[in-house]
């Protein structure tokens, strides 16, 4: 199993990092302060203590509090996210922080943060963005325009307000779903990448492999090889 590389980044008061997504897992522990990371998986309010784990190529931007933060990350090589099982977004808040910073191997130390930490829920709101965040999430085929008037605003409002609450404008966040999707399918099994294009709302392969590409820098195959062997999709 490859080493996991640890390194600490400073975020001053009312920064902010735009929608980027990293190529390998990670984890992030709070030592300081605090952020809103926002993206598909919702707004997450992130205080010092907790966990942050991130799968591989998670799309999510950040606004950091007053008072900026201080944060402790863990690169996790494909093999050791697959033994956290870090094929999802999640925070956690670890009984024994402290043994997490400052433990001299930190496989050991994320392993029992993980097994005795206690989940945290992400912030909500309740208002019409949620809701139609939770729709999008369930059917990444669905028709923005129709839930926004459901919701009783215009697409444009929608597109506007959503962005401000999850740092994605809803078009990004649905297309967010499908490439989670393909990304699940193709370390799930040896299925034929046009149905699996299909199955996750693309028109065809050739639409698939350009998202993929233009969010990953690889094909679908590339990827599959990358990522099957550590079966992310079947954790």
């Amino acid at each position: 199993m490859d080493q996991i590389a640890r390194f600490r980044s400073s975020h001053s008061e009312d920064a902010a990092l735009h929608a980027h997504r990293h190529a390998h897992a990670y984890a992030a522990l709070i030592l300081r302060g605090g952020y809103v990371e926002t993206g598909a998986d919702g707004a997450w309010r992130c205080e010092a203590g907790e966990l942050v784990i991130h799968p591989p190529f998670h799309l999510h931007a950040d606004r950091f509090a007053a008072g900026g933060a201080e944060v402790l990350n863990f690169v996790l090589p494909f093999d050791t996210a697959a033994t956290l099982g870090a094929s999802s977004y999640f925070v956690l808040r670890p009984k024994r922080p402290e043994n997490v910073e400052r433990r001299r191997h930190p496989l050991d130390a994320l392993i029992e943060a993980l097994e005795d930490g206690e989940r945290v829920a992400p912030a909500s709101d309740d208002d019409w963005r949620d809701a139609l965040g939770a729709a999008l999430q369930a059917d990444p085929r669905a028709d923005i325009g129709a839930l926004s008037r459901q919701s009783g605003v215009s697409p444009e409002h929608a597109a506007r307000s959503f962005h401000r609450r999850f740092g994605l404008k809803p078009a990004a966040f649905r297309a967010e779903q499908k490439l989670r999707m393909a990304l699940r399918l193709l370390t799930d099994g040896p299925d034929m990448l046009a149905d699996i294009a299909l199955d996750a709302g693309y028109a065809d392969q050739a639409h698939m492999s350009r998202a993929l590409k233009a969010a990953t820098g690889r094909t679908p195959r590339k990827l599959r090889a990358l990522l099957a062997p550590h079966q992310f999709g079947s954790r």
